[in-house]
């Protein structure tokens, strides 16, 4: 008897091994989907999704202020991106 439950647990690995692997592509552990729908960093991922390629993203700037940027805020923006393209080459 108990040489059948091991060849029935045997036979259940051999059949069910091929699928273990196909889980890992369908589920989502991503920290963002954990966190409430209005938080910053799900907002960003939500952005990541949608670019070209949206699986990995090397930086993302978010440039935020109460009421809209104003030109300064862009200015500096700015030259903070031309700062990290000087820093990547």
């Amino acid at each position: 008897m108990p040489w059948a439950v091991v060849g029935l647990w045997v036979a259940a690995l051999v059949l069910l091994g091929p699928f273990a692997g196909t889980f890992s592509g369908i589920q989502q552990n991503r920290a963002v989907d954990h966190l409430p729908g209005s938080a910053d960093s799900t907002r960003v991922a939500r952005i990541q999704d949608e670019l070209p390629g949206g699986e990995s993203t090397d930086l993302v700037l978010v440039h935020h202020r109460d009421g809209g940027l104003t030109d300064a805020d862009r200015q500096a923006a700015a030259r903070q991106i031309d700062r990290l393209r000087a820093a990547r080459d």
